[in-house]
């Protein structure tokens, strides 16, 4: 009867064993050369001492021992870390890997003191630890509801304003951060100056005093151009200066006149007929037009102001709404058709109102 088991000589189970200790599992030899794991445990037995690639002769022990540190090392860059990290990060991977190794062990590879790390996960949560926790809360909850447009400054306020929370900014941006919340897609507006020629010299009777006592005393209006995949279209916005407060909107694909007009309409027929009021604005043809002052002067008796856009550092309200509005909701979108606007528009000014 013919033998099918094979005649392997001391040479060529060296070489296996070798294999081995440079790294290789067992199960890797079996499936790359189909001996059987009985064989292979048999060979690392008879050969306690082999030499690996740099002519070192290692005993069985110290080749264990150095794949475990192998292995320790393969974990410790899969947490993230490494011997300069910080000392937070460090203590983290002692923490995530102490299943799979000694702490003892992590401690010393990581140069930690394990009382540093028993001290860390073990003592108290201290009373600042526990003030933060509760911010956080706040904050993710208030993040949230404002479909992410809070920044530091409003979310302080919103802060103080439904939790009675009055903390510092640098406090409200360190927590904002630690929380590595996702940061708002937009891009950065481009301000560029623009040359009105008009015949029409109004006198500045506002004189920057944008803090009226009452309602009804100063509106301010402006028009701003927002983007779709296709096409343009003009946002005119009317603001009460008393509550900055948007009393009316529209949108629509071309700047006439006829736009402008319509919305003063709307906006005086919603605050029941004012009278005596001042309608700031810059000096947009539409704003400067024979139709437009009419409608102001003899129908509605409205006063009126047109501000020279010659000094850009002096930001009118409306310009400023138009900043946080593409800031915190329109650079965020991407619209392809005027329903999609409006909707964006109507969730950011009804919650901005």
């Amino acid at each position: 009867m013919r033998n099918n088991f094979s005649k392997y000589d001391d040479e060529f189970k060296k070489s296996f064993v070798s294999m081995y200790q440079n790294g290789k599992t067992q199960t890797q030899l079996v499936r790359e050369y189909g001996i059987s794991h009985s064989a292979i445990s048999s060979w690392i037995k008879l050969f306690p001492e082999v030499k690996i690639d740099d002519q070192t002769v290692m005993i069985a022990k110290q080749i264990k021992e150095l794949q475990k540190s192998n292995a320790l090392l393969d974990n410790i860059k899969k947490s993230d870390c490494h011997i300069n990290a910080s000392l937070k990060q460090r203590l983290e991977a002692v923490h995530k890997l102490r299943h799979e190794h000694k702490i003892k062990t992590l401690c010393r590879v990581l140069n930690v003191n394990r009382s540093s790390y028993y001290k860390h996960f073990n003592s108290p949560v201290s009373k600042r630890e526990l003030e933060n926790q509760a911010l956080r809360t706040k904050i993710l909850r208030l993040y949230n509801t404002s479909d992410k447009r809070l920044g530091v400054k409003k979310m302080r306020q919103r802060l103080k304003a439904e939790y009675g929370v009055n903390i510092r900014a640098g406090r409200v941006y360190c927590l904002i951060k630690s929380m590595q919340l996702p940061k708002m897609s937009t891009h950065r507006n481009i301000r560029r100056a623009k040359n009105f020629n008009s015949n029409k010299n109004a006198e500045n009777i506002l004189e920057r005093r944008f803090n009226p006592p009452t309602p009804n005393m100063v509106w301010v209006s402006d028009i701003t151009v927002i983007h779709t995949v296709k096409d343009l279209f003009y946002l005119c916005v009317i603001i009460d200066l008393f509550a900055r407060k948007v009393i009316a909107w529209s949108v629509t694909s071309t700047q006439s006149t006829k736009f402008v007009t319509g919305l003063v309409l709307k906006a005086w027929n919603l605050r029941k007929n004012p009278k005596s009021v001042i309608f700031h604005s810059d000096r947009g043809i539409q704003y400067t037009s024979k139709e437009f002052r009419q409608l102001l002067d003899r129908k509605l008796a409205l006063g009126s102001l047109f501000q020279a856009q010659t000094v850009l550092m002096i930001m009118q309200p409306a310009e400023a709404f138009f900043k946080f509005l593409k800031k915190e909701e329109v650079n965020r979108r991407r619209f392809s058709q005027i329903e999609e606007v409006k909707e964006s528009l109507f969730s950011y000014i009804e919650g901005y109102s």
